[in-house]
């Protein structure tokens, strides 16, 4: 792809196609007896179809053109105008975007096809429009692939704000051969009752995320390359699609799955992701087979989030996007003091317990974490107005949650007590309990005196809802 400005990098990966296979959440796999014979009978159907050619530099849109490789039309929105099921779109390496109405709506049983050897390096279609989806109102896309379609080596990118490269909706479509690049939200958007099969495919520079998946999807997610993307994948919903085969690597976070999903990873390596290889909010349920390969992931290969500790639980207390909260979760070798903001944001692990000085670290994380959740709340959930401070209570040096410059540290206030190093060094304590959320923004503890305190401004900024996650906040019809 030399017209690029920007790198493609090609996978190696051999995958064999198979079509019609019947997939299932629990117990996902592949009769390699038949692979041979159901690729010969997907290419002879392929042969018997009606192909009509696509060339933007040599094409016309005249009536005469299209079904012959010499006398190509023009665009992809024409060849869609006179496709029906059955029909391949043969698209010649080119650029696709001049003279296209997007979003391009690809027919039922209809195939878009460009160069499946290269992963679609040199057939590049770049734009997108205004759809109207049933069940997410209005949204910017680049093709709408309708039940039975098939999209093989091609190269989407959806540049417009907020844009997604392919949303399929309700649908059995299969994408294969493919990549996805500079997406401004996720290369692939599924949705509703889809049973996708997304395989050997690429994700790259995508500001959302690669794929995600949402409501009751299902389908297969297997043998992608998923890489320098926002979230490599995120899974939502009451969704339970089977991911196996894919390298995920180099990205924030390599599966994020959120509210209700169940799906089943087998096979995946999940590695040097900058945060977390796996995040697992709320009630989610992933299914993470042993064959899956973790590793070198900065933060923790895994942190899997539940529900609040010591506030009573209600229904609107986890999903709300401004109210803050934490849980005490495994984290590596120990355990940590995790906040969190919502199914929308990823959880950071503010204090990690290590030192058995006063309890067990897991007793400690618990019992602070409560101190933490009750006065949050009493305080109205609002992190950008409370500090953490240190102080004396009964002569003990302790780290303390407070409201203004004006409130000391009290036993009602109190969360925990220093001793020895930390004692001596509160403000130090101070900075790696924000650490996680100010990287590269300068230090926010100010120290005065023996005391010191750290504005929680800029780890409510941390929580924040993620571009990634925006279908769990989002207004659905």
């Amino acid at each position: 792809m030399n017209k690029l400005t920007y790198p493609i990098l090609l996978t190696t990966l051999a995958l064999v196609s198979v079509s019609g296979i019947t997939l299932s959440g629990e117990r996902p796999w592949r009769d390699s007896s038949k692979t041979l014979a159901q690729l010969t009978t997907r290419t002879e159907a392929i042969a018997q179809q009606r192909i009509l050619y696509v060339d933007p530099k040599r094409g016309t849109d005249s009536a005469s053109a299209g079904t012959q490789a010499g006398n190509p039309l023009r665009t992809i929105t024409a060849a869609i105008e006179r496709s029906q099921p059955g029909t391949v779109i043969q698209l010649a390496p080119g650029r696709y975007n001049a003279g296209e109405n997007f979003p391009l709506k690809l027919k039922s049983g209809v195939a878009l096809k460009g160069d499946e050897s290269n992963k679609g390096e040199n057939v590049i279609i770049t734009g997108g429009d205004s759809h109207l989806s049933r069940i997410w109102a209005s949204q910017n896309i680049t093709i709408l692939a309708e039940n039975n379609s098939q999209i093989l080596g091609v190269t989407v990118t959806n540049p417009n704000p907020f844009g997604t490269g392919i949303w399929i909706e309700n649908a059995t479509v299969t994408v294969q051969n493919s990549t996805f690049i500079n997406n401004n939200r996720e290369g692939i958007f599924v949705s509703g009752t889809a049973k996708p099969l997304i395989e050997s495919s690429q994700f790259m520079y995508n500001g959302g995320n690669g794929i995600s998946v949402t409501r009751e999807a299902r389908g297969e997610i297997r043998g992608n390359l998923f890489q320098d993307t926002g979230f490599g994948l995120a899974i939502g919903h009451d969704s339970a699609p089977v991911v196996a085969q894919n390298q995920i690597r180099q990205n924030r976070v390599g599966v994020v799955v959120t509210q209700a999903a169940r799906p089943v990873l087998q096979g995946n390596t999940i590695e040097n992701n900058t945060d977390y290889g796996l995040v697992a909010i709320a009630q989610s349920a992933p299914q993470i087979a042993s064959n899956n390969t973790f590793r070198g992931n900065e933060r923790e290969n895994q942190l899997i989030a539940r529900s609040p500790q010591g506030i009573p639980p209600t229904p609107e207390e986890p999903q709300s996007t401004d109210r803050a909260y934490f849980t005490c979760e495994p984290y590596g070798s120990s355990y940590a003091t995790v906040a969190q903001q919502g199914y929308a944001s990823i959880p950071q692990a503010m204090i990690v317990w290590n030192s058995y000085e006063f309890d067990a670290p897991e007793t400690r994380c618990q019992e602070v974490t409560e101190k933490l959740n009750q006065m949050v709340s009493s305080y109205g959930g609002q992190l950008e107005n409370m500090l953490f401070a240190t102080g004396r209570v009964n002569n003990n040096k302790v780290v303390c949650l407070v409201r203004d410059l004006q409130e000391s540290c009290q036993p009602s206030n109190m969360l925990f007590n220093l001793s020895g190093y930390n004692a001596s060094n509160p403000a130090e304590v101070l900075r790696r309990l924000v650490a996680f959320s100010v990287q590269g923004k300068g230090n926010p503890v100010q120290e005065f005196g023996e005391e010191a305190i750290a504005p929680l401004e800029a780890v409510a900024q941390g929580l924040r809802p993620e571009l990634g996650l925006w279908f769990v906040n989002a207004s659905t019809r």
